[in-house]
């Protein structure tokens, strides 16, 4: 009888170990690791998708907080956050978890800035957003491509990494 419990003890102890595996693998497996140096790289091909990145939290947006700029060497991300970022993590290495989001300027955000700096009245200021609207559309005629792409982050977790 002593036997029996034994085994049967052992016998849940090491099916909690598999079940416990089995969802942290299941949740690492619903994320894709990419790293900050290949990002641009990459990213095209997460969009959607629950990511992980690693870097330094360089900025927290004073702003509202809800904005963290994520850097390594020279590399860099925003990750994007519903709730207030908490200073302290500035100038740590953390691991991100969130979901890939891609932002695109093509001619159609060319031409709502052509519209709001119509409405600007100070002429400095006025020419200047037309000249960087022109290099815009130069350097997106250049790249052969409809639009450029920015990629950022929605924030879903974060852990420190010691």
């Amino acid at each position: 009888m002593k036997n029996l419990f034994k085994m049967s003890v052992i016998g849940i102890i090491a099916m909690l170990i598999v079940v416990g595996c089995k969802s942290e693998t299941k949740a690492d497996s619903d994320s894709v690791i990419i790293p900050l140096e290949k990002f641009e790289e990459m990213a095209q091909n997460f969009v959607g998708q629950t990511v992980k990145t690693v870097g330094i939290a360089d900025h927290v947006c004073k702003h509202g907080g809800k904005k963290l700029l994520l850097v390594s060497d020279d590399y860099s991300i925003h990750v994007m956050s519903d709730e207030r970022f908490d200073d302290s993590i500035v100038g740590l290495e953390i691991e991100i978890t969130g979901t890939l989001v891609e932002d695109r300027t093509d001619e159609s955000t060319f031409q709502q800035w052509e519209d709001n700096a119509n409405s600007i009245e100070e002429h400095d200021i006025q020419q200047n957003w037309f000249d960087y609207i022109k290099t815009m559309r130069d350097s997106l005629e250049k790249s052969g491509k409809d639009y450029f792409s920015e990629y950022s982050v929605n924030y879903i977790s974060h852990k420190i990494i010691e």
